[in-house]
């Protein structure tokens, strides 16, 4: 990042570091890899090997139709009379929408 910003304004590492509130000896040794992530680069092309690189995650139902809701089974039943007689419960990822003007 420091070298894009010297790229682009022209200004020294010392004032960017300082602008930035970063110590210069920061950007002098993240600027080139030590010898162990060279030695671990190196080893790993010899072997053949490539870092694994993670999934994205997509979530299903247990039906496989995350598109499409469970049905309401409650909707134009009356009101339960006691109690412990009807329960319900939401797990969606994000809030319901609210009407224009709340």
């Amino acid at each position: 990042m420091i070298g894009d910003i010297r790229a682009a304004t022209g200004s020294g590492i010392r004032q960017i570091c300082a602008s930035l509130q970063v110590p210069r000896s920061s950007f002098y040794h993240a600027a080139s890899p030590t010898a162990t992530q060279s030695e671990d680069r190196r080893i790993m092309r010899q072997r053949g090997l490539r870092a694994i690189q993670p999934k994205t995650y997509v979530p299903k139902t247990s039906d496989g139709r995350a598109d499409k809701p469970s049905p309401n089974l409650l909707l134009g039943q009356p009101l339960p009379a006691r109690p412990d007689q009807v329960w319900a419960g939401d797990i969606c990822q994000r809030p319901p929408a609210l009407p224009c003007g709340q």
